[in-house]
């Protein structure tokens, strides 16, 4: 009987296609459209026999670039297997740049290629504001990477001082600098945070909306302050201010937050969750013993695919069996740590009978 390409990519997401089926499609020796090919092989990069799974990883190599292009350029593909197309060719500049130009594109899936170092991508991302308006995500992986074109972080800055000065703004805001001084220890600084125990707060930039008034006026303030304030800040502002601040695109900056007296294991649980953070604040964190003993924080920053391999490497050792085995089929996190929690599982496994 003769199988569709779509019902052969159902068999496969299954996992009920015959061995030398998948193979076949691995090795490029199955005609399949290009869009079904590249899908197929997204799947069978996770296949379970080994070989497979480098056949089909380096089918991807083997596809010309116009190709592939062609395909992460429809409108029809579904967003999820565009953004894991992204994260595939997380090293090939022109595919990445026609997921960005791709309306289908999820977020989520453009604010990860925000965060890669290619400067024409980086343009077309930042000049979408529709996208930037409801994607905090791909703002702060915008903002925190220095590959980001000069004129990209002024042409956001310049929409943003537009989208805040609304009617106050009449006032002047040189009108009043006293009153920000008086208000500063109370607004910066005076903690008002009632988070439940156990319970990771969400950072500033990852809510589903705008900011909040207190958080535009709070950002308003650090605007006008010097790198010198902000880092005195940073070692006892309250959590809305250290959520701004671990942000900065300045390492020290963002290092000294993780000094303040007042971060509890929740908020560094946060941090180690966050995938728009920096990778200097994410090892900052795994360089921390007394940090790294908590088990949440340890989970979090071997589950976030942002965090280096070296620092992931040495704590995946501290996962339960469960988690590892979760670990082994994240498609988020990079193959060879994927591939590490594969052969721990199946020795533990071995170990155990």
């Amino acid at each position: 009987m003769e199988v569709t390409p779509t019902q052969l990519i159902a068999l496969l997401r299954a996992g009920t296609a015959p061995l030398n089926v998948r193979s076949a499609i691995a090795r490029g020796t199955l005609p399949l459209p290009p869009a079904a090919l590249l899908e197929s092989l997204d799947i069978l990069a996770d296949d379970p026999e080994s070989a497979i799974q480098a056949e089909a990883l380096a089918g991807f190599e083997r596809l010309p670039a116009t190709v592939v292009r062609g395909v992460v350029s429809s409108r029809a593909l579904s967003p999820l297997l565009l953004e894991r197309l992204a994260r595939r060719y997380r090293g090939n500049e022109p595919v990445l740049l026609e997921i960005a130009r791709n309306s289908a594109a999820s977020d989520a899936g453009v604010a990860f290629i925000a965060s890669l170092p290619f400067p024409a991508a980086l343009e077309v991302i930042g000049r979408n504001q529709g996208l930037l308006e409801r994607s905090p995500e791909t703002v702060a992986a915008l903002l925190s990477n220095h590959a980001t074109p000069t004129a990209i972080v002024q042409l956001w800055q310049e929409h943003e001082e537009r989208r805040t000065s609304g009617p106050a703004s009449s006032l002047g805001e040189e009108q009043c600098p006293a009153d920000e001084a008086q208000n500063f220890e109370m607004v910066l600084v005076e903690e008002d945070e009632k988070v439940e125990v156990g319970t990771a707060p969400p950072l500033a930039v990852e809510a589903d909306g705008a900011l909040s008034a207190k958080q535009l006026s709070i950002f308003a303030l650090l605007k006008k302050m010097s790198m010198g304030q902000k880092v005195a800040l940073a070692t006892k502002g309250n959590r809305e201010v250290r959520n701004l601040l671990i942000r900065e695109n300045n390492k020290m900056l963002c290092l000294k937050v993780l000094e303040n007296p007042r971060l509890g294991e929740t908020d560094i649980e946060a941090y180690a969750k966050s995938t728009n953070i920096s990778v200097d604040v994410l090892r900052g964190i795994a360089n921390q013993k007394e940090w790294c003993k908590k088990y949440p924080i340890v989970k979090g920053l071997v589950f976030n695919p942002r965090a280096p391999l070296g620092v992931t490497l040495d704590l995946v050792k501290k996962l339960t069996l469960k988690d590892i085995e979760f670990l082994s089929k994240n498609r988020n996190i990079p193959d060879t740590l994927r591939n590490t929690a594969r052969r721990m599982l199946a020795l533990k496994r071995e170990t155990n009978r």
